[in-house]
């Protein structure tokens, strides 16, 4: 007959205690980093759309002076009676679709930055 008495188990029991509270220590440290991650990507998030929210301002600026300038070049080259130059002719079409596209990848890049707010 064999018989275990746990007196005597050479402090089984309390190494297993310890490896239980590390273990439990490294789950905790774990989820602290990955609260620490998402809080950082959150306020990351809400940097980049307050910047790109901005920049749409900007870019709302630079379209309207683009759309200026434009209409200021189209009424000298209609004052100039078509004496201006080919050089001049092309360079009253360009500003509206710089504007245009710069407009455009602004607003991309401002749903870029804020959809993930939304799911926050």
């Amino acid at each position: 007959m064999n018989v275990s008495i746990p007196v005597f188990n050479g402090f089984l029991f309390s190494a297993r205690a310890k490896a239980e509270d590390l273990s439990n220590e490294i789950k905790r440290k774990q989820l602290q980093d990955l609260q620490d991650n998402v809080a950082r990507d959150v306020r990351n998030g809400w940097l980049d759309t307050g910047k790109a929210f901005e920049r749409l301002s900007v870019t709302r600026q630079l379209r309207e002076q683009a759309n200026l300038g434009l209409e200021l070049a189209q009424s000298r080259y209609k004052m100039d009676s078509g004496r201006s130059s080919n050089i001049r002719k092309r360079n009253c079409k360009r500003p509206r679709p710089i504007s245009r596209t710069r407009t455009r990848t602004t607003r991309i890049s401002y749903r870029r930055f804020s959809w993930p707010i939304r799911w926050v």
